[in-house]
């Protein structure tokens, strides 16, 4: 059983390994890519906290995920506009709070203990 379960790992794993990632679309000229423009930042207020996963309008995420302000309030309106009703999530309470950031021209995410 032990022998068979491995098999089946090598192989799973040499499959993914061999599937061949898709090429992202072309992008103009001296266009940064689209995630990296999504996160440009000069100050620390450029960045927001989301709950809305990349590509859906319902914000179902139990950990909020760091983008930029002005992409923050986008993915707010889409989702008042979702089309469908959003789920409403069960999530554990947060052991750590996440706290939006610029850093290096970039939004990211810092964890910070909730008793501070």
């Amino acid at each position: 059983m032990v022998r068979a379960m491995r098999a089946l790992m090598v192989c799973l794993l040499f499959s993914c390994a061999a599937s061949k990632p898709q090429a992202p679309a072309e992008a103009a000229p001296g266009d940064p890519p689209p995630a990296l423009a999504a996160a440009e930042c000069q100050a620390d207020a450029d960045c927001a906290l989301t709950h809305v996963p990349e590509n859906n309008c319902c914000p179902n995420l139990c950990v909020a995920r760091v983008v930029t302000a002005k992409h923050a309030a986008e993915l707010q309106s889409q989702a008042a506009s979702c089309g469908r009703p959003c789920p409403r999530m069960s999530c554990a309470p947060p052991r750590f709070r996440i706290v939006p950031a610029c850093s290096q021209g970039r939004c990211i995410s810092k964890s910070v203990r909730q008793d501070d």
